[in-house]
């Protein structure tokens, strides 16, 4: 078991016999440096043996043992890393053993970016090791050491993420070993729902949803399960701004390089998150209808119903007189955010009415 830093009496490299044959080699400082670091004589000296082994590519037990203590010292140390990778590969050393030492410091430092590169390197050397099969096959193959040492990992970001939820490298690392492996959707819309019953608001466990029903595919059926749970949240929650964020991403502008019935589709989404969001407030007036995060929804929803129907040709079928209605809505809306419940941000609702107003000024009866 390697002795940790800190933990101890620490013995100089210099001072251990089986290190005699190596000439440390110091940090290069320049003379002329304004400020120098003060680094403590114990990481001075491990430094000054990684330099040494650096230099004559040495690759070995004793510098996994080295790098070890190096990396306990700084564990952001992206050279050692590198390094002691090529060391694991080159006495092809238990990737498992390896993973224990990377959780131990993970548990230390959990927002380390070298780290989480590190467990990633680990993951596709295992993905290599299981031979000739496709990572993304890994779930129809329960019993494969692949698939527990996936659960495992899984697990573990799990640990980190009860720790900090908002973890920005954990939920990148869970995104990425999503796509590696083809973690089943089902799997990962669950995860997000067990996030959810901690912290509803949770705007990267939101985030993580909204890739993961991207990548399922936005379906008619996915899109009305999808809506229909993010109101739920909001029925539970008025102040939710991570599930209208969520609904505003449903139905965003698709880029111009589409279909018109793709366009027809994604209006006729928009009508459908409109509507939901009208009810919500008219049920829940003193609720829903108190909330700025619900209205500057309703707002964005409104706007985007008025550029539906300047586009060429336009997928809105609303005649005049409701698209006035619509404008006029909006711009009592943002009256009162501006007024009464949002008045931090006064100016920027003055200038999405100008929006509105301008957009509205725009429209054209049907032919």
């Amino acid at each position: 078991m390697l002795k940790m830093y800190g933990y101890g009496p620490y013995t100089f490299f210099r001072d251990r016999p089986e290190w005699s044959d190596i000439q440390p080699i110091k940090q290069d400082e320049s003379p002329r440096g304004i400020v120098r670091i003060a680094y403590s004589d114990e990481f001075i000296d491990v430094h000054d043996y990684v330099r040494a082994v650096i230099a004559i590519d040495e690759r070995s037990e004793r510098v996994l043992a080295l790098t070890a203590e190096a990396l306990q010292m700084n564990a952001a140390n992206y050279t050692i890393w590198a390094y002691r990778r090529n060391v694991l590969l080159t006495l092809k050393s238990p990737l498992a053993k390896e993973h224990t030492f990377a959780r131990m410091l993970l548990l230390d430092h959990p927002k380390n970016y070298q780290l989480w590169y590190h467990l990633q390197w680990l993951m596709m050397e295992a993905a290599k090791a299981d031979g000739e099969n496709d990572p993304k096959t890994v779930y129809s193959r329960p019993d494969s050491k692949l698939f527990k040492t996936l659960k495992k990992e899984l697990d573990l970001i799990r640990e980190i993420l009860n720790d900090d939820s908002k973890n920005y490298h954990a939920w990148q690392y869970r995104r990425w070993l999503v796509d590696f492996f083809g973690v089943p959707v089902k799997d990962e819309l669950r995860f997000t729902e067990l996030m959810f019953l901690d912290d509803t608001l949770n705007n990267s466990a939101w985030n993580h949803r909204f890739y993961t029903v991207i990548e399922e595919g936005l379906n008619d059926s996915v899109f009305d399960r999808e809506m229909n749970y993010a109101v739920t949240q909001l029925k539970a929650m008025p102040h939710n701004e991570s599930a209208c964020n969520y609904l505003l991403g449903l139905v965003s502008p698709l880029p111009n390089a589409v279909s018109k019935q793709d366009v027809n589709v994604a209006h006729a989404r928009l009508i459908s998150v409109r509507n939901a969001v009208e009810d919500l407030i008219d049920n829940d007036k003193d609720g829903a209808g108190e909330s700025p995060p619900i209205l500057s929804l309703l707002v964005d929803l409104y706007y985007l119903s008025l550029q539906n129907r300047l586009l060429k040709p336009s997928p809105s079928t609303e005649d005049e007189d409701v698209l006035k209605e619509i404008a006029d809505s909006a711009m009592q809306i943002c009256d009162r955010l501006s007024v009464e419940l949002d008045r931090i941000r006064a100016n920027y609702w003055k200038y999405r009415k100008s929006q509105i107003k301008d957009a509205s000024g725009k429209i054209i009866p049907l032919n």
